[in-house]
């Protein structure tokens, strides 16, 4: 029989973004799934792992059998164990364990597109395993750190700018201190000769703290001891680190990090879970620091969970937009914590009633109905269990809008990739964070990665990429919104930049299609969008028609770039090819009537040897456009429709037949 856990406040939430007030009863149900048969379930990480558009499990343990295991989803949340055996890890001088893993990470290492494994092998140090694209891994580099390092935690993110996934890890015995590892860009890794720091390190995290667009990091540490604290080093936009002198002196072992903006105000804060051994029951367990926007903390005072917090993770639980909190508690049954959107948190009814025990504890939807789920690692029971929240009252999480006005700029050396901000139902635009991709025609992540695991995205709250000393080639690059529940947008429309010398530009096919729901047009340049739309739609919504005429994806000299909008209302496009009919629209038409998208593609203004022109209707009755090459055509609609269905405007652009 599924157990139900139901929180309910006693108050009515205001929820902060939707700005109503609701009756809450967030309610999570035991799936019935047993997970792993380990001593102690220390770590979760979730991602696709399968690319077949799901979440799955990466655990670790404490054990005698195996301390990684990999679990599958079947797209509804039911898992079954990948059959893999992965190395064990050797155990410490007159240890007790066989296997023990600290740390796992899925991450696209070597820019594929698929998900690889890195691990935290306390005494067998930094391990990597790459997916073998059919769901199994193979071992890469291991046993990575100096000699005699017992890691505890790692971390990986693009600290030079390069686009590819450099590494950070941390020594807990003998050889204490963090480790700065590099990329060369297909997976492996070579050692900086960076060492930060002295003392024993537990876990540390990669984020751009101070929003100078580079990554920073910071780390705890688990030992009361007199020199251990918890600090912040700053990137020098080349992948150096710099101490930036604040220490937080840990008040117990602090077991892991979290970086995420708690009070929407668009940067990275700070929460630090506590064990607090010495005093477990007085001690401060989770402790909460505010970012200034440069980079500086201050504690928030905030005294949350129980005793002996061993893991903490964040996500918008209730659907309105913020990161609340759910916390693993080692002496007590685990606690949820909900946010008033200004980074204050307030404890939801009595305590989660699962067994305490608690040491991971992680958020994800994985049922795919649009709200997070819970998944946890417990002592008691040896096992980590799966629980689907069942929220009443709440609505399912909305998709967010991709960003708009992509640009590229090259100089010096250095390409710029520039976006604007993606809109969500929910999430606050300070608080949505963003996924880069840059590639190849041949391999879209082959610069960087854009599959992540499931989170915040890759590029944090930033709308600036910088990329350095990229081969001489042709690029395409997209952009995604991420919200505050970790639901993904569609891809912004892809972008194309060229470094070195420009080959012959060749125009490209744009596509289009029909619908005989709406009654409009649905037009794309990009192969990708049209595939997707062909796979995603029925033929009544978005019936494909063919190649309309074609187009250039980059600037080309004599072409403008035409500007793509969309509406959530009347369910089509606005395409116009004027800079001041473009930027009406902006000023005029809020975004549920009229989205800016970006530049769909380019085109000429006037005729060209080559070109004909593209004609362009407006139905009042519909609020579409309607575009042809087809002079045959056009005639047509004149001759057949009244003007308060197709009006007629008159020459659109002119394109390649």
């Amino acid at each position: 029989m599924k157990k139900i856990i139901i929180f309910f406040t006693s108050l009515l939430l205001l929820l902060s973004y939707t700005h109503c007030s609701i009756a809450l009863a967030v309610t999570f149900i035991d799936s019935g799934q047993s997970l792993g048969s380990q001593y102690l379930n220390v770590e979760i990480d979730i991602g696709d792992i399968d690319n077949d558009g799901d979440y799955d499990l990466l655990l670790a343990s404490q054990g005698s059998s195996g301390a990684i295991e990999v679990y599958i989803n079947n797209g509804f949340g039911t898992f079954t164990k990948l059959n893999q055996q992965f190395p064990q890890a050797k155990a410490s001088s007159g240890g007790t364990f066989e296997d023990i893993t600290f740390g796992v990470i899925l991450v696209d290492v070597n820019n594929d597109g698929w998900l690889d494994i890195v691990t935290a092998d306390a005494w067998d140090g930094v391990n990597i395993y790459l997916n073998d694209k059919s769901g199994h891994f193979l071992p890469s580099q291991l046993g990575l750190g100096t000699e005699g390092i017992e890691v505890k935690g790692v971390d990986l993110g693009d600290i030079d700018n390069d686009g590819d996934l450099d590494m950070i890890f941390g020594g807990h015995q003998y050889y204490r201190g963090n480790e700065v590892w590099v990329n060369n860009g297909n997976g492996i890794f070579t050692d900086t000769g960076q060492r930060h720091y002295s003392e024993a390190i537990w876990h540390l995290a990669f984020g751009d703290i101070d929003s100078d667009g580079d990554l920073d990091y910071v780390f705890t540490s688990r030992y009361t001891e007199p020199n251990t604290t918890s600090e912040v080093y700053f990137n020098d936009g080349k992948g150096n680190f710099n101490n930036s002198n604040q220490d937080f002196l840990p008040i117990g072992n602090s077991f892991g990090i979290v970086l995420r903006d708690i009070d929407n105000d668009g940067d990275l804060d700070f929460i630090e879970p506590n064990n607090a051994e010495s005093d477990p029951l007085t001690a401060p367990r989770i402790r909460i620091f505010l970012n200034n926007g440069s980079g500086i903390f201050s504690n928030s005072g905030q005294n949350l969970g129980g005793s002996s917090v061993k893991d903490v993770d964040l996500g918008d639980i209730d659907n309105d937009g913020d990161y609340d909190m759910v916390i693993a508690n080692w002496l007590v049954e685990n606690s949820l914590l909900i946010n008033d959107g200004k980074g204050v948190f307030r404890q939801v009814g009595p305590d989660l009633l699962l067994p305490h025990g608690t040491h991971a504890v992680k958020l994800c939807d994985l049922d795919n109905d649009g709200d997070l789920d819970l998944v946890i690692g417990n002592l008691v029971d040896k096992t980590y269990r799966v629980y689907f929240s069942n929220q009443a009252g709440v609505v399912a999480n909305s998709i967010p809008a991709p960003p708009t006005s992509l640009q590229s700029e090259y100089s010096k050396g250095q390409v710029i990739l520039t976006w604007n901000n993606g809109v969500d139902a929910e999430t606050p635009q300070n608080t949505l964070t963003y996924n880069l991709r840059v590639g190849t025609v041949s391999n879209p992540h082959s610069i960087v990665t854009g599959v992540i695991r499931c989170g915040p995205g890759n590029m944090g709250h930033a709308f600036k990429k910088i990329l350095n000393n990229l081969p001489e080639g042709e690029y395409i690059w997209s952009v995604q919104t991420v919200d505050a529940g970790y639901s993904k947008s569609n891809w912004a429309i892809e972008q194309k930049f060229t470094i070195g010398t420009l080959p012959p530009v060749y125009h490209s096919p744009v596509y289009r299609f029909w619908s005989d729901t709406y009654r409009g047009h649905f037009f794309t340049i990009s192969a990708e969008e049209k595939d997707y739309i062909i796979a995603n739609y029925p033929p009544h919504i978005w019936k494909y028609e063919g190649i309309a005429y074609y187009a250039y994806t980059t600037a080309t000299s004599g072409a403008s770039p035409v500007y793509r909008f969309w509406s959530d209302t009347y369910f089509g496009h606005f395409f116009t090819i004027s800079s001041a009919e473009k930027d009406y629209i902006i000023a005029t038409y809020p975004s549920n009537i009229w989205r800016y998208e970006g530049i769909a593609w380019y085109a000429f203004t006037t005729p060209i040897s080559g070109t004909s022109p593209v004609y362009r209707f407006w139905s009042d009755t519909y609020k579409h456009h309607f575009f042809t090459i087809s002079a045959d055509e056009k005639d047509y609609i004149i001759a057949t429709y009244p003007p308060d269905i197709w009006r007629y405007e008159g020459i659109a652009w002119y394109a390649y037949p």
